[in-house]
């Protein structure tokens, strides 16, 4: 009954075979079964329902994603001097795979294989699937598998005597471990050169190296020799690895690349397919590996996009790394062309293709290994660079401190013999004056001396305090400069730049040239001021020359800036005046007194009302002369003191403030320049003072 059960069975599988039978001659090593050889049956048999279930032909040997069971059956005829045969499918990560012999254990008998079987279940205890049949001489054996995974399923089953099977298997094994060696030599490297700099993109790619590592053990099936017995572990370990790789090596490439910086944008799809592989770790763990797969699938389109994108970006650019990286990159990508149609059947099967990807795996670590060792070398030229700018820098400084100590002391005492001089000027005016009959008494010129040399001597006086303290500050600085460690040089720099910081190095020169260019000006107004004092009693042999008016009511309203603060200054200056051959610094002593007496008619009116008080300064070209006109919207003059206030030592203010002395020599001035003064005032109205001016001197 039995022999009959046997005998009709072979018949019915004879009646429902399409495909041509497998000829197994033993002489080619590992033989690839090809695609038409195979018949496959998608969806759910139990062993008695195979002999009546109609299969169809394989197109390729690439049958997708199911969630049901891939049947696929094969006949092999066995021409070979051996009886027996072993069939293997150089796939390591499949969950689950059955062979049903059709003769000699008969349709309801099976041998189990696969990531989710124990190792203590299957007969041959290999991470690829390998299964024993015994087919005599001449005879042939039709065989069935049941195929279950939770990736894709590409099967390409090969066909080898047991000499040949174990040949192939031990260079694997050679392979495998030379793999695992280049791995581990680049982790351990990769980890020391972290250890010693501590850059961020060593942390990255440690962390890519350990995932990949772990991932392709799942893929190659290196993890069965050490998860065997664990097959839940084993089969996630795939999964769990390729997530964390796609996590690191975004982080890896946004590190070592700059993304963030130099490609914003693309830094954002980056950050995008973090979450996306971050959700791949989460549901391996929760145990949904065929959407696992699906994303992983979906990640890698993106990523090899991208990551080809922004290196090839980036090369174009000339960055030195990104070239290095495009280079690796490309290397993991051709393996896996290259492999994948290996599978389909474009390209011939050979025993050592199932090797491809993780020599392209390899070959990436080497090269990324390289290119990271190369950025070390950029940043410690460039390291070397910067510290030689630096210290370039530290001598200019230095340089500069004591150029501008040099021209800080000879500033300082040419100002100092300015004011002696200035003081001794004045003195010797102040003695004219007194012999003078038209001194009224020694108080008033005392008095009209103090208001017309107080503000600038003030104004030299406050700066020197303040100058003082700089040039100490100056000094502090060049003796940190003097005591630096260059055996240091990294901290001394940090301590200089930090005393830099807090001396506030650049302000401190800036505010130490405005002192200078405050006693500067001081001095020169002191000069000024005594100048128009003797030019009152005995002329001014100074030379005339031509001399642009607009420029120097400009300097003369900057001094005044700190009595303006209280008034509203309106400004009409004609573009169009012409050079005026005078001598400008007396004009400009002119323009000074006039607003100074504006100013303090305003101040008698108004008070600090910026609203209420107008200054009004004008220029206009009349042709053969030009016109100064000062106004206020004051008081006003009354038609009587019109006729007084341009005599010597005549003042309406109060004592101490005014002798008299400002509008008389103004007078001289502009006499002696061949011009004139009129008044033009309207009591409640305001005041204009109109200077007129020849164009060239008049003789």
């Amino acid at each position: 009954m039995l022999r009959f059960s046997y005998l009709l069975s072979c018949c019915l599988l004879a009646l429902v075979a399409k495909s041509s039978p497998y000829t197994f001659l033993g002489d080619k090593g590992i033989e690839r079964i090809a695609y038409d050889n195979l018949e496959y049956y998608n969806g759910n048999l139990d062993g008695q329902e195979l002999a009546r279930t109609k299969f169809n032909k394989a197109k390729q040997l690439d049958f997708g994603h199911s969630n049901k069971y891939i049947w696929i059956r094969m006949d092999i005829e066995n021409i070979s001097d051996c009886d027996e045969v072993f069939l293997m499918l150089p796939i390591a990560h499949i969950d689950s795979i059955r062979m049903y012999d059709s003769v000699q254990f008969g349709l309801y008998n099976f041998e189990l294989s696969g990531d989710l079987v124990k190792n203590s279940i299957k007969k041959f205890k290999d991470p690829y699937q390998v299964f024993k049949l015994f087919i005599r001489n001449g005879s042939s054996r039709a065989v069935y598998f049941r195929v279950s995974s939770s990736s894709q399923l590409i099967l390409p089953f090969t066909i080898a005597s047991e000499a040949a099977l174990y040949d192939h298997i031990n260079i694997r094994n050679i392979f495998f471990g030379g793999f695992v060696g280049v791995l581990l030599v680049m982790f351990l490297y990769n980890l020391v050169v972290f250890l010693f700099t501590g850059a961020e993109s060593y942390t990255y790619y440690i962390c890519y190296l350990v995932s990949i590592a772990a991932a392709q053990s799942g893929m190659t099936g290196i993890s069965n020799y050490i998860f065997g017995e664990m097959p839940t572990v084993n089969n996630a370990l795939l999964f769990v690895g390729s997530g964390f790789a796609g996590v690191f090596s975004i982080l890896f490439i946004k590190s070592f690349l700059m993304v963030k910086f130099k490609l914003p944008r693309l830094n954002f799809v980056l950050n995008i397919l973090i979450l996306l592989y971050a959700a791949v770790i989460v549901l391996t763990f929760v145990g949904s590996y065929n959407l696992a797969f699906k994303l992983i699938n979906i990640g890698g389109g993106i990523i090899a996009l991208t990551f080809a994108v922004i290196s090839i970006t980036l090369a174009i650019k000339g960055d030195r790394k990104a070239k290095f990286y495009l280079t690796a990159w490309i290397g993991l990508i051709i393996s896996v062309i290259v492999f994948t149609l290996v599978l389909i059947g474009f390209i011939e099967f050979v025993p050592y293709t199932n090797f491809i990807i993780p020599f392209g795996v390899v070959l990436e670590t080497v090269l990324l290994s390289l290119a990271l060792a190369d950025s070390i070398n950029i940043l410690r030229e460039e390291s070397k660079v910067a510290n030689q700018r630096t210290i370039d820098q530290i001598e200019k400084n230095e340089e500069l401190v004591r150029n501008q100590n040099v021209v800080l002391e000879r500033k300082v005492s040419e100002r100092t013999a300015a004011l002696q001089q200035a003081l001794d000027d004045l003195k010797a005016a102040q003695s004219q004056l007194v012999q003078s009959e038209k001194m009224a008494s020694l108080g008033t010129l005392t008095a009209g001396i103090a208001h017309e040399i107080n503000n600038p001597i003030n104004f030299v006086s406050a700066n020197v305090i303040p100058l003082r303290e700089n040039i100490n500050d100056i000094t502090t600085l060049i003796a940190a400069y003097k005591s630096i460690d260059f055996s240091n040089l990294k901290s001394e720099l940090k301590r200089l730049a930090g005393l830099e910081e807090e001396l506030e190095l650049d302000y401190m020169l800036t505010e130490t040239k405005q002192l200078i260019d405050g006693i500067e000006e001081g001095a020169n107004r002191t000069h000024t001021i005594v100048q128009g004092l003797t030019s009152f009693s005995r002329g001014d042999m100074v030379k005339k020359s031509e001399a642009d008016i607009n420029r120097g009511i400009r300097s003369t309203v900057s001094v005044l800036k700190s009595r303006l603060n209280n008034v509203k200054l309106i400004m009409s200056l004609d573009q169009n005046l012409p050079l005026v051959f005078c001598q400008v610094g007396k004009i400009n002593q002119v323009v000074l007194n006039l607003i100074n007496n504006a100013l303090d008619a305003l101040e008698e009116k108004n008070g600090t009302n910026r609203k209420a008080s107008h200054l009004i300064v004008e220029t206009k070209n009349l042709g053969e002369s030009i016109q100064i006109i000062i106004g206020d919207n004051a008081n006003g003059i009354d038609k009587e003191l019109q006729l007084k206030i341009m005599e010597p030592f005549y003042t309406t203010k109060d004592v101490g403030k005014g002798t008299g002395l400002g509008l008389s020599i103004s007078y001289s001035i502009i006499e002696d320049h061949g011009g004139a003064i009129e008044i033009d005032s309207e009591m409640g109205v305001g005041t204009k003072f109109i200077v007129t001016l020849p164009i060239v001197l008049q003789t």
